[in-house]
């Protein structure tokens, strides 16, 4: 009789703790999504600011290190250099979350999406090239996208950019 009655006093003391434990888990996981929720402190924001910098400097070293001659290196470091005013106005936009900085932010990843296109208009295969046509065509498309994005972005359409859905939300 004494081994059943601590063992159910220690059934009931383990079902206490494991209550506890769910509360306090319950609890950090509130705290938690309230976090998620507000806005980006100041010092979050410098930090992106400067690994955005930080990026860029290390894809700019990658491609000087790559032993591209020309318009590849050129191409490599204008993506770098609009990969990293995006992550900029990306900060910017959830610290201040104005209409205007996520305009700028939709903008940027226009940009982006635009550099990238260029460069893959560029690396065509040399055949290609000496028609020049096509060249000519897939540069004629890229430019008309990034217009486009960059209307949609200044006409304040919501999340109309390529696969970014965190940005353009109202």
């Amino acid at each position: 009789m004494k081994t059943t009655t601590a063992g159910i006093v220690l059934l009931l003391a383990g079902i206490g703790f494991s209550s506890a434990a769910f509360a306090q888990q319950s609890t950090q996981s509130t705290t938690t999504q309230q976090t998620t929720t507000q806005k980006p402190d100041r010092a979050t924001y410098r930090a992106a600011k400067k690994q955005a910098d930080a990026d860029y400097k290390a894809a700019k070293a990658q491609c000087d290190a790559a032993n591209a001659s020309g318009t590849a290196r050129e191409d490599c470091r204008g993506i770098a250099k609009a990969e990293q005013r995006l992550a900029k106005a990306q900060a910017e936009a959830q610290y201040k979350d104005t209409d205007k900085n996520r305009m700028n932010a939709s903008m940027a990843a226009a940009e982006v999406d635009y550099a990238k296109a260029k460069a893959q208009c560029d690396t065509m295969p040399a055949q290609v090239k000496e028609t020049g046509r096509d060249v000519d065509a897939c540069l004629s498309k890229a430019a008309a996208t990034r217009d486009q994005a960059v209307a949609n972005a200044k006409a304040g359409k919501k999340g109309v950019m390529s696969t970014r859905g965190d940005i353009g939300k109202k």
